[in-house]
């Protein structure tokens, strides 16, 4: 089972608050904590270049009409957060039903929209409709246009080329090397004008030169820990 919330990320990247990066890393483990074993927390940050467009609006005043029009056509970045909330089924039985597995999976994500809430960030889940677009417009990897249609995909070793644009991924850590350090702070410190300021460390993401997409994926997954300890134990007996 799976569950898609949208919600707004409340820390600004050039906000300088320690205490929010802080509190928004703290959110997260709490939520994993709260879908507990056999779950997987599936954040996307999505950032699309768009170019700046008003509606006119009746009775607009010339101040502001002008003050729109003046921005009209600027470049900026736009960005939205999804969450993907997943109970792990057994292998080879991806289509079974468990009537309390399904409840436990009702009461949980509702658990994690009260903690969003609770923490002020706007959520909501999306409906069938909302879900059916978003994943549209990801295959597409168009989050700009109000009409999503599909090209021709072309795929080789580097990348995957769709229509006249081209799509590549990047991972950013290796799970197969487990080098992190044990323990690490959710910023870091950029120069500005001879200050430290601290600016959230995948702060880079967003204004990935030429990049008209960037989809940053972040994957969490919940093990049982003592069967994975288990299974590390004996596969260091073997070696």
């Amino acid at each position: 089972y799976s569950a898609v919330l949208k919600i707004e990320n409340p820390v600004q990247k050039y906000s300088a608050d320690i205490d929010s990066y802080y509190d928004f890393t703290h959110l997260f483990t709490a939520l994993a904590q709260t879908l507990g074993e056999g779950y997987a927390i599936h954040k996307q940050d999505i950032f699309v270049r768009k170019q700046f467009a008003s509606e006119p609006a009746d009775g607009q005043e010339f101040l502001s009409a002008s003050y729109f029009r003046y921005f009209k056509g600027r470049v900026y970045t736009d960005s939205a957060t999804y969450i993907t909330i997943t109970q792990e089924s057994k292998k080879s039985r991806l289509l079974s039903f468990d009537n309390k597995k399904w409840r436990d999976f009702l009461v949980k994500i509702r658990k994690v929209q009260d903690q969003l809430k609770d923490a002020g960030i706007a959520a909501h889940f999306l409906n069938k409709e909302e879900a059916s677009e978003y994943v549209d417009r990801f295959f597409a990897m168009n989050f700009k246009d109000k009409i999503v249609s599909m090209s021709n995909f072309k795929v080789d070793e580097e990348s995957i080329d769709m229509g006249d644009k081209r799509c590549k991924v990047y991972s950013l850590v290796d799970v197969d090397c487990a080098n992190l350090p044990s323990a690490i702070r959710p910023f870091t410190n950029i120069e500005v004008n001879n200050t430290s300021m601290p600016v959230d460390l995948m702060s880079l993401v967003d204004n990935i030169p030429g990049a008209e997409v960037v989809v940053y994926n972040q994957i969490v997954y919940m093990p049982n820990q003592k069967r994975e300890l288990s299974l590390l134990d004996l596969s260091l007996i073997h070696i």
